[in-house]
C-alpha cells in the first residue's frame, strides 16, 4: 500500500480520519500490510509538524 504524509499525520494528531489511519498503521505493525511512501515523505512530515508548531496548532 502506498502511504502519504496525510495518513501518518492523521494517525498521530486528532482528525476526522484518525481511526482509519490508525488502523492502517496497526495493520502495518502487525505485518498484515506493507507500506511504501514517496521519497520525500520524511521531509513532508517534518515540514507539516514544523508548520503546526509555528502556527501554534501543535505544542512541543
Amino acid at each position: 500500500m502506498i502511504i502519504d504524509a496525510s495518513v501518518i499525520l492523521s494517525a498521530l494528531f486528532p482528525d476526522e480520519q484518525q481511526s482509519q489511519s490508525q488502523a492502517i498503521i496497526r495493520d502495518h505493525v502487525a505485518g498484515q500490510i506493507s507500506l511504501v511512501g514517496p521519497t520525500l515523505l520524511e521531509y513532508e512530515l517534518s515540514n507539516a509538524v514544523w508548520q503546526g508548531v509555528r502556527r501554534q496548532r501543535i505544542t512541543m
